[in-house]
């Protein structure tokens, strides 16, 4: 007896989750498991915004750096902000933004193989990805040239969101050590967006990381499903719609005044027959319609010789509406 009363007992498997749950110390595994329920949630509309940023970005980058640059989506995908944090390579500069106005904030990171290729590329040295000893840290010219850049990104984002909501995202810092980036809880699901930029002297991976705390001011309206959209405009379209719009012949006829009247008294109508009518003689009024949708009220008179009308004001439909119940 004295054998078993000296086991220890965390060693059973059956009594180890109740000793960790009087601990208060729930496992790992537990922990991404429970905070993952709430990362299924698709927002369709992302991925329109991630295509119009690709698109965006390649031409800014182009006209920014006068290099050739190709821009494609490495990575899409939802996860923990804490993994996202761990999953970011050693040595990379990130930059912490605050959206405007959606009063939260965002990370735009930036590996070591990008930030050189930029040091590269805007200062116009061939590739030198080999000179550049990756335990030293980054120069003030490097941080500030990826600096720039990264805000080319953000400014970029921001177009991209146009279509669903005005934003702007303002640089607050640049960090290295990811410890100075936590923006919201370790469980809070985050949109992760990896773009791979190249160009010919090299490049790297450029990271945006959008927790759904920052999102949640327009989070109706990503996952919203929508079809056939086409975001901008065409004005070619435009100024062809506009020109046969103008050109476009519609009818209008003249009614002086309505009346509703039983099918009986129809039927008993004779020629001859004077229909009264309850409308001014000294002051005719009559209303331009068309395809049986009233448009303007205006006076009846006349204009070289010819019935005309004189337009005074348009039909307000509600008002029309008011006064056929107060008839009846």
């Amino acid at each position: 007896m004295n054998e078993h009363a000296d086991m220890d007992m965390s060693s059973d498997p059956v009594m180890a989750p109740e000793s960790a749950r009087r601990s208060g110390e729930p496992s790992e595994a537990l922990v991404k498991l429970t905070d993952s329920a709430g990362l299924h949630e698709r927002l369709p509309m992302m991925d329109v915004i991630v295509d119009r940023l690709v698109r965006l970005l390649t031409t800014s980058l182009r006209q920014f750096s006068s290099h050739g640059a190709r821009v494609n989506v490495e990575e899409y995908s939802i996860r923990r902000f804490g993994d996202v944090l761990q999953s970011l390579p050693e040595r990379s500069l990130i930059s912490v933004l605050m959206a405007d106005p959606w009063d939260n904030k965002l990370l735009i990171t930036a590996d070591a193989d990008i930030v050189y290729s930029f040091v590269d590329v805007l200062l116009g040295s061939p590739k030198s990805g080999d000179m550049f000893d990756p335990s030293r840290p980054y120069t003030s010219i490097e941080r500030r040239l990826t600096s720039r850049v990264l805000d080319l990104v953000a400014e970029n984002l921001a177009s991209a969101f146009d279509p669903i909501s005005e934003v702007t995202f303002k640089s607050e810092r640049l960090e290295v050590n990811q410890e100075f980036v936590v923006i919201c809880r370790d469980s809070n699901p985050t949109v992760e967006i990896a773009l791979r930029v190249e160009f010919e002297a090299g490049g790297g991976v450029i990271r945006i990381a959008l927790p759904y705390v920052t999102l949640e001011p327009i989070r109706k309206k990503l996952v919203q499903m929508f079809t056939s959209e086409k975001f901008g405009r065409d004005p070619t379209w435009e100024r062809h719609f506009h020109t046969e719009v103008q050109r476009t012949i519609l009818n209008i006829t003249g009614v002086l005044h309505e009346r509703t009247v039983s099918l009986g008294d129809v039927a008993s109508w004779k020629p001859g027959m004077t229909i009264p009518l309850p409308i001014s003689v000294k002051k005719p009024s009559a209303r331009l319609m068309c395809n049986g949708v009233p448009l303007y009220e205006g006076e009846m008179g006349q204009s070289n010789g010819s019935l005309a009308v004189k337009v005074e004001e348009a039909t307000t439909l509600e008002q029309e509406f008011i006064d056929a119940l107060l008839s009846d």
